[in-house]
């Protein structure tokens, strides 16, 4: 072999003795079985899902970096310490493809989300006198998540509008009026009802 340990050539006598030495004290290196090879393989996939539905965004990244670093590890102190190997590459390639499609799936459902829930509002009858608050508009292109926001941004102010009104109309009437949500807590009085309550 052009190259040992100590980067020089070493004889094939050498290597010959190595492998006698290594096969009668029982020292070998033995690779792991295809079953085993798939559930370790599996295993650190599991842990990162598990992970991603409980954790933030950040959380998940940083989560999917140590269970990759922890895989590799592993590999390394199996080699090492009980000359066991099994190849990770597997598992890595999992792991790297399991955060960014996760990411796009959970983006995805947040995007349906958002428009089904702004096309309901603006189609919502009842919300039709603060249709006049004006919404910015768009000129060229413009990031299409961008425009979701602005949507949200628009159905806010909208919302505030409604609830400016709906406090001012309650507020002028002379009578005590409260709004009670169905736990019957308060959530909106007049002057009157202040007064007399």
């Amino acid at each position: 072999t052009p190259r040992s340990g100590a980067a020089v050539a070493m004889p094939g006598v050498e290597i010959t003795a190595n492998v006698l030495q290594a096969l009668r004290s029982g020292r070998t290196i033995t690779r792991t079985s295809r079953p085993a090879a798939m559930i370790l393989s599996l295993l650190p996939l599991l842990v990162v899902f598990a992970g991603f539905l409980r954790l933030s965004p950040r959380h998940s990244l940083l989560l999917t970096a140590g269970v990759a670093a922890a895989v590799v590890l592993g590999c390394v102190l199996a080699l090492r310490l009980g000359g066991c190997f099994w190849p990770p590459t597997a598992a890595i390639a999992a792991l790297v493809l399991a955060y960014p499609l996760w990411s796009w799936r959970r983006l995805e459902a947040t995007q349906q989300y958002l428009d089904q829930e702004l096309a309901a509002f603006d189609d919502d009858t009842q919300l039709s006198p603060a249709r006049g608050i004006p919404g910015q508009p768009h000129a060229g292109l413009v990031d299409v998540l961008q425009i979701r926001i602005e949507r949200a941004q628009s159905a806010t102010r909208r919302l505030r509008h409604l609830r400016k009104i709906l406090s001012d109309t309650i507020a002028a009437v002379p009578d005590a009026i409260l709004l009670v949500d169905p736990r019957g807590y308060i959530v909106l009085g007049n002057p009157g009802a202040a007064e007399l309550f």
